[in-house]
């Protein structure tokens, strides 16, 4: 598959037509989201659940363009939001997070023949903490591995019982509860690594060249494909940031995560 192919499907984008759902949490709130395919598509018979970031949304243009990319190539894609009015982030952990993409699964995956999982970011631990065993491969984009290294890097201004972060100069507020569960041993290589034996699919780990503004991604061998499936591997996206930004980056991305899926399509 030529990178070329993006340009093409791109025009999926404005072709898409999509089918809301809402999904009880384990939290008590509803989970919003919606099925993107081609207008006009019949449902297909595969699917492609996106799990954003710690700071994403469903709407992030990496999303977008990926929906309407998958939906070109034949797959359903589920797209929801981990935080909204009823559950803000400040409420949420991975462990949420990830008790509502194994809801979101329970109630959408069943209508599938196969299913595949992405997870961008702190979506990498999410799915990972979801342990998708319906999935026949996932593939995580930059995610993060090793949490309290992550977290030791960070500067966390806590007030008032939340803790206020920065990315880039916008300031985001969690809860302690997410503070230190990330600063915990719960999410250190060696258990991140226990988790990737315990789900053992196959992995597809694609890192950025320069990752976010910590550079933590790059700095170990080590990532989510580092054990449990024998297939699970790692590829590099030269000239990447963290999101995937330039056309390029996110051509390539794309057509990586497609010729994953494909194998076990």
């Amino acid at each position: 598959m030529a990178i070329t192919d993006f340009n093409i499907t791109q025009t999926a984008l404005t072709s898409l037509c999509r089918d809301p759902w809402q999904v009880a949490s384990p939290t008590g709130h509803h989970i919003q989201g919606w099925t993107d395919r081609c207008d006009g598509a019949a449902p297909r018979n595969q699917a492609i659940i996106q799990v954003h970031g710690l700071t994403g949304s469903m709407d992030e243009h990496l999303h977008q363009v990926a929906a309407g990319y998958f939906a070109g190539h034949g797959y359903d894609v589920l797209r929801f939001n981990l935080q909204s009015q009823d559950f803000p982030l400040r409420q949420a952990t991975i462990k949420t997070h990830g008790e509502d993409v194994q809801a979101v699964i329970a109630a959408q995956a069943a209508r599938y023949d196969k299913l595949f999982v992405i997870g961008h970011s702190y979506g990498g631990p999410t799915v990972m903490t979801a342990l998708p065993r319906e999935a026949a491969a996932i593939c995580l984009w930059d995610p993060s591995f090793d949490l309290p290294m992550i977290w030791q890097k960070m500067t966390v201004i806590e007030q008032e019982g939340l803790a206020w972060l920065n990315f880039g100069g916008v300031e985001v507020a969690v809860g302690q509860a997410m503070v230190a569960e990330g600063r915990s041993r719960d999410y250190s290589a060696e258990n991140c690594l226990a988790l990737s034996r315990d789900l053992n699919r196959p992995i597809k780990v694609i890192s950025a060249s320069q990752g976010d503004e910590y550079e933590v991604f790059q700095k170990s061998g080590l990532s989510w494909h580092s054990a449990g499936h024998p297939a699970n591997c790692r590829v590099l996206i030269p000239g990447s940031d963290h999101c995937f930004t330039t056309p390029e980056a996110l051509a390539s991305l794309l057509v990586e995560t497609h010729e994953w899926f494909a194998q076990y399509g």
